[in-house]
């Protein structure tokens, strides 16, 4: 019981950040989902030979900042998730990494990081674990941000640091073919389509098939 009000909390909130007929689509495509779905998306990769070579015009302000979530800050950011609070001290404890974006002291976006198992809820697809590889997901940059570049800035300062600290890790994500800002974001940061999921589902029977592009 007290998940399911967690859940609802989380729903409120993404009602408040993202707008109500956002909100309508996001639950009617869950709803949909759970019958019948065909879905297409593409992992993304980028190493660190690939990420130095990228050339970006990022217009750099004062007044951003990135920092990383701890468990001692989530009360001052939770509002803005789309996780119960529950679901961020554990990926925290499990060594999962937050990066936030700030503008002017005031949250704007933030993604996730993992070396461990993660689903792709839109196609029930489990991205594997990998000691090489850390997959990125969650990129999200809140309603009010949105048109100021700060998705970009976010990616690649992520990167960044990443590869600051571990020049021989991969770095993944799986972005859904309909979401072209993503794909484009992706993109501009240097990663590279290197497979494809097709995904298809009818009431209780669901297939998942991947290729690799050349």
């Amino acid at each position: 019981m007290l998940e399911f009000i967690d859940r609802m909390l989380v729903y409120k909130r993404y009602i408040k950040n993202e707008g109500f007929w956002n909100s309508l689509d996001m639950l009617f495509n869950k709803v949909f989902n759970l019958l019948f779905c065909f879905k297409k998306a593409s992992i993304f990769l980028l190493n660190f030979s690939k990420f130095k070579t990228t050339r970006l015009n990022l217009n750099y302000h004062n007044d951003v900042e990135i920092r990383l979530l701890t468990i001692e800050n989530i009360e001052s950011i939770i509002s803005a998730m789309y996780f119960t609070e529950k679901d961020i001290i554990r990926k925290l404890s499990c060594g999962q990494k937050c990066f936030l974006i700030y503008k002017n002291r005031e949250l704007s976006g933030y993604a996730w990081t993992t070396c461990q198992p993660e689903n792709v809820s839109e196609i029930d697809y489990l991205f594997p674990a990998s000691k090489d590889c850390i997959y990125i997901y969650s990129v999200r940059i809140l309603r009010k941000f949105r048109g100021l570049e700060l998705s970009k800035v976010l990616l690649h300062e992520l990167c960044s640091a990443i590869f600051s600290k571990s020049p021989d890790k991969v770095l993944s994500s799986v972005v859904m073919d309909n979401n072209t800002a993503s794909n484009r974001l992706f993109k501009n940061i240097g990663f590279k389509e290197n497979k494809k999921i097709i995904y298809t589902k009818i009431i209780f029977l669901k297939r998942i098939l991947i290729t690799k592009l050349s």
